[in-house]
C-alpha cells in the first residue's frame, strides 16, 4: 500500500520573522571593568532570564567608556567591559556561542559623563509574525 502526501502538506509557507529585541545597559565606576554591584547583577540576571526563555536569542554586547584617558586604552577597557558581561551570562548557564562581543571604545555622545561607562546588551531574537 503506497502513502502519499496530502497536497495540502506541501504547499510551502512563506513566513515574516518579526524581531523581538531586549535591550539593557550595565553601568560601571571610573575605569572599572568589573560586576560588583546588585544593580548591575539585577540588570544581568534579567538578560539571563529573557535569554534562557529564548534559548534561539542571539546577544551582542557592547563594551563602551567615557573621555577619561587615552583612545588605545579606552578600546581595552572598553574590550574588558564587554567580554565581562559575556563571562557573567556564560557563567550563569548561557552558552557562548550565542553572544558576541565589540569594545567600541569611547561613547561621544556621553562620553563627558558617567553614562559613557557601560555596557548595552542587546538580544534579539526572531520569531514568526
Amino acid at each position: 500500500m503506497e502513502i502519499k502526501a496530502d497536497p495540502v502538506d506541501s504547499i510551502p509557507i512563506a513566513l515574516t520573522l518579526k524581531p523581538i529585541t531586549k535591550i539593557d545597559t550595565v553601568f560601571y565606576e571610573f575605569d572599572s571593568f568589573e560586576i560588583t554591584s546588585n544593580i548591575q547583577k539585577d540588570v544581568l540576571n534579567e538578560v539571563i532570564s529573557f535569554a534562557k526563555l529564548h534559548p534561539k536569542a542571539t546577544i551582542h554586547i557592547e563594551g563602551w567608556t567615557d573621555l577619561s584617558g587615552s583612545k588605545g586604552y579606552n578600546q581595552i577597557l572598553s574590550e574588558r567591559r564587554a567580554n565581562t558581561v559575556k563571562n557573567y551570562l556564560i557563567e550563569n548557564g548561557i552558552d557562548q556561542y550565542r553572544i558576541q562581543t565589540k569594545g567600541m571604545g569611547i561613547d561621544y555622545d556621553n562620553g563627558i559623563s558617567e553614562k559613557g561607562r557601560k555596557s548595552v546588551i542587546v538580544v534579539k531574537l526572531l520569531t514568526p509574525q
